[in-house]
């Protein structure tokens, strides 16, 4: 009797890829999602002389509509409505700045007060980048972020081929009125990648790049 050969059924085939289906699953690896860039957050806000602030307390609209416009005077102070001493905000952020009007009214005036310090105009803080760079220029220094050095050149369409990186000239008006001169080997902060030893500058800075002289 010739023998027939055996051939596994359709259910068997159909129940083999059931089983192997799983083992895959589970031998692939997982997929992460890509994690999400968030933007760094602002840091608080030192305020400057000439700084316009906007005072504004939770349900106290006679109040707030005296505190629409107060502007810092050239000594750092401010006034405010039934407070006679004048509040000095040298240094102060905006955070600090509404603690500080919150403990003057607290507690013989107000009880609880909800008090909100913001920025309605700020003063226009520049510094000034000369001699050889491609584009000399004034530039605005950003409110929060600030400006440095490099960062300064680089918008003032960064050195000429006579350039001296080397030899950088920063210029600074004192809070007293003097002024000071500070040698800056720029080439030096080129070479730190971090750029951790770069300059912060200070409104109306003077940048000066000399040349070669041949």
């Amino acid at each position: 009797m010739p023998m027939t050969k055996s051939f596994p059924s359709r259910f068997t085939l159909c129940f083999g890829l059931v089983a192997i289906a799983p083992l895959a699953q589970a031998a692939a690896p997982a997929v992460k999602p890509a994690a999400a860039t968030e933007a760094a957050p602002l840091p608080d806000y030192v305020l400057q002389r000439g700084d316009t602030i906007m005072v504004q307390i939770l349900g106290e609209d006679k109040l707030n509509e005296q505190m629409k416009a107060i502007k810092i005077t050239q000594d750092y102070t401010i006034q405010i409505p039934m407070i006679d001493e004048p509040l000095n905000l040298a240094g102060k952020t905006l955070r600090q700045a509404e603690q500080i009007i919150h403990d003057r009214y607290v507690p013989h005036y107000l009880k609880h007060p909800s008090i909100r310090v913001s920025v309605a105009d700020y003063v226009l803080r520049t510094v000034n980048v000369m001699g050889a760079v491609n584009t000399p220029k004034i530039i605005n220094i950003d409110p929060y972020r600030g400006l440095k050095l490099m960062d300064a050149i680089t918008q003032a369409g960064g050195y000429t081929p006579k350039a001296q990186p080397s030899r950088v000239k920063l210029t600074r008006t004192n809070a007293d009125g003097t002024k000071q001169v500070i040698p800056i080997d720029a080439a030096k902060l080129i070479r730190d990648a971090n750029g951790k030893n770069d300059w912060p500058l200070q409104p109306d800075d003077i940048i000066y790049v000399e040349e070669i002289v041949i």
